[in-house]
C-alpha cells in the first residue's frame, strides 16, 4: 500500500485524486490537471461561469463568443415554429416573438437539432448581457421584432432591446468552418478542411492548445493559404508552448477557391496537440 505523507500546512505539490486518478500539479503559480502517469494535460468538467474570474467552458464560448444568428422563433397561430424551421445542432436562434416557453429579444442555443414545429429541435436560453455582440445572418421578419440580414446588433440593458449598430461587412448568407488537428509530428504544411470556395471571406479562427508543444526555443504555427501562409494569424497571435484557446478575429477575402493552411514548424517538440477551426462567410 502506498501511503502518501503530507505536510500540516498543506498538501504536496502533485496530488493523485482518487486511486489512479489524474493529478493536481502545481506549476509554479499556475494549477494543472494531468493525465494519472503526469505524461500530459488532461480536460476537467466546470459549470458555466457567472463571476468574471469563474472558467469559461467550450461550451459556453461557442454559445457566447460565436453569437452568429442563423435563424429566429415565433409563434404560427399558437405554434411555435422557426425560420428555417429545421435547426442545425450548435446554432444560435433569435426569439421575435414569444412563444410558448421562448421569450421575445432571448437567444436560443440549438443542443439538438430537429425540427422546431414539430418539437424535436432542443434549446438552451442564453440571457443576452449589457453590451453583446450578435450578428444576423438572414433577416429575421416574421416576429413581432425585426432583424437586417448582415447587421450587427448590441444588446441594451436600459431598455432591454437589441440596437442595430449597422451592416457587417464580414457576414454573409453562409456561415461555414472547416478544421483540423495539429500534433507535434504534423508534417508541414497542413491542409485545413477542404478548399473554400470563390468569394469566401476567412472572418476568425480559434486554436485551442490541449497538450503544449515542447519545441526549443518554441514551437511555431501561422494560419493563411499558400501564397500568404499567416495572412489569417502570425506567429505572434498563438503560443503552442502554452496550453490555452487562442482566439483571431480577421476578415480575408479570398476571390478564388482556396485551401487553408497551417504552417508549423516543429522545432524539436516531442509532444504536443492543437485542434484549429477557422470560420468563412460565403455568397
Amino acid at each position: 500500500m502506498n501511503v502518501k505523507k503530507y505536510g500540516i500546512n498543506g498538501i504536496n505539490q502533485t496530488t493523485e485524486l482518487g486511486q489512479s486518478g489524474p493529478l493536481l500539479n502545481a506549476n509554479g503559480n499556475k494549477v494543472e490537471v494531468r493525465t494519472p502517469d503526469n505524461s500530459a494535460l488532461t480536460q476537467f468538467s466546470a459549470a458555466d461561469p457567472i463571476s468574471e474570474t469563474d472558467v469559461v467552458t467550450k461550451r459556453y464560448l461557442e454559445k457566447m463568443a460565436s453569437a452568429t444568428v442563423v435563424g429566429e422563433i415565433y409563434d404560427v397561430v399558437g405554434t411555435t415554429t422557426g425560420n428555417p424551421n429545421v435547426a442545425v445542432q450548435y446554432t444560435m436562434y433569435l426569439c421575435t416573438m414569444t412563444v410558448g416557453s421562448f421569450s421575445i429579444n432571448k437567444l436560443y442555443y440549438c443542443t439538438v437539432g430537429g425540427s422546431i414545429s414539430g418539437g424535436i429541435a432542443e434549446f438552451e436560453e442564453v440571457t443576452p448581457f449589457e453590451g453583446m455582440r450578435i450578428s444576423v445572418g438572414i433577416a429575421l421578419t416574421n416576429g413581432t421584432n425585426t432583424f437586417t440580414s448582415d447587421h450587427v446588433y448590441l444588446w441594451d440593458a436600459q431598455t432591454s432591446s437589441w440596437v442595430d449598430v449597422g451592416p457587417a461587412p464580414n457576414m454573409s448568407k453562409v456561415i461555414r468552418t472547416v478544421r483540423g488537428s495539429l500534433s507535434f509530428s504534423t508534417v508541414s504544411p497542413l491542409n485545413i478542411g477542404n478548399l473554400i470556395p470563390a468569394g469566401s471571406n476567412v472572418i476568425s479562427a480559434l486554436v485551442n492548445v490541449t497538450t503544449a508543444f515542447n519545441g526549443t526555443p518554441k514551437s511555431t504555427v501561422t494560419l493563411g493559404d499558400e501564397i500568404s501562409p499567416a495572412s489569417i494569424s502570425s506567429i505572434s497571435e498563438v503560443n503552442l508552448n502554452r496550453v490555452g484557446l487562442y482566439s483571431i478575429d480577421c476578415y480575408v477575402k479570398y476571390a478564388i477557391s482556396t485551401q487553408l493552411i497551417a504552417t508549423y514548424n516543429q522545432l524539436g517538440a516531442t509532444q504536443g496537440s492543437a485542434d484549429i477551426e477557422i470560420t468563412y462567410s460565403i455568397p
